[in-house]
């Protein structure tokens, strides 16, 4: 009997295959609540935005295209378990992939698999060609691997991967993983340990702050450099530490000073200190923290955007 265990942080989902196959067949013939086409239709209706462009995400599903197929999935990970569970309506097929080691990518594997069954109806797609680890790889100097040396993040500002050196090898950590990167070329980077197909291509900067564009899975999002921030003294040190609560929650976080970094002191709290990004602004492993300031200065609380939510703490 297989078991994932799933769910977001703290809940935690029990299941084996032969769940997640009754799961799938209620969605051709739906027997919860009243029955009905009603439930299913909603779980997979794709939400829009304000300006009315749509999204590939529903009803806690992705629904998109895959190879000229329609697909409706959503993968997920905890603790070491990670899962996927991908859907062809029209072909009535479906793969589940249940994993205990994080270092595995249960959603490759799902299309791997669907590529294989689904050879006579899939189209293939033109995408950018993937890079692929030579046998000899590139050999760069070190001052050419410490010009790629820094943080990036995301035009949103809430993914930040963090480009180290050492020993003659970049490594990159992001979302407290850290994967080494091996050369392709003098801008190229693929990392042979992560559990997904990951490439870095760095952009020589032309008037304008260092950029890379990281690929996973053909699916590229540009970063861009942060620039390097001072360090905060004792006392902008002392003026972010403290308790922060929200009532709706309800919930209380601490922050605390060690050794000139700032962290969460907090039952679960995620490991690591608080990055600085800008004036006022940190990553942490809760996600991006846009700190908020009275008339006269002070810290009054932060915002926390964890990417699907953005909550507001208040300074006690």
């Amino acid at each position: 009997m297989a078991r994932d265990h799933a769910g977001h942080s703290g809940l935690r989902v029990f299941t084996t295959i032969d769940d997640l196959l009754l799961w799938d067949r209620n969605f051709y013939d739906n027997r919860l609540g009243r029955g009905g086409p009603g439930l299913i239709t909603t779980l997979t209706t794709s939400g829009a935005l304000n300006s009315g462009e749509s999204l590939d995400y529903a009803f806690g599903l992705r629904v998109r295209k895959y190879k000229g197929l329609d697909l409706v999935a959503h993968s997920g990970g905890w603790a070491g378990f990670r899962a996927d569970m991908i859907r062809f309506p029209k072909e009535n097929f479906t793969v589940i992939c249940l994993v205990n080691l994080p270092r595995i990518d249960p959603s490759t594997l799902c299309r791997k698999i669907a590529d294989i069954y689904l050879a006579d109806k899939i189209k293939e797609e033109k995408v950018a060609e993937k890079a692929v680890i030579p046998k000899s790889p590139v050999t760069l100097t070190r001052d050419e691997l410490k010009n790629k040396v820094g943080k990036y993040a995301n035009e949103e500002g809430n993914f930040i991967a963090d480009i180290t050196l050492k020993d003659n090898t970049l490594f990159v950590e992001t979302r407290r993983e850290s994967f080494s990167l091996i050369p392709i070329s003098k801008s190229a980077f693929v990392s042979k340990n992560a559990p997904l197909e990951i490439t870095f291509e760095f952009v020589p900067a032309e008037g304008e702050a260092e950029r890379a564009n990281l690929i996973i899975r053909d699916e590229e999002t540009p970063l861009r450099k942060i620039p390097a921030s001072p360090p905060l003294t004792q006392e902008q040190l002392n003026a972010y530490a403290g308790s922060y609560y929200n009532d709706e929650l309800p919930a209380t976080y601490v922050l605390v000073i060690d050794k000139e970094q700032l962290f969460f002191r907090h039952r679960n709290a995620p490991r690591g200190f608080l990055r600085l990004i800008d004036k006022d602004i940190f990553m942490s492993g809760y996600g991006k923290m846009r700190f908020q300031r009275d008339e006269y200065e002070r810290i009054t609380g932060f915002y926390l955007d964890a990417g699907r939510v953005r909550i507001q703490f208040m300074k006690r």
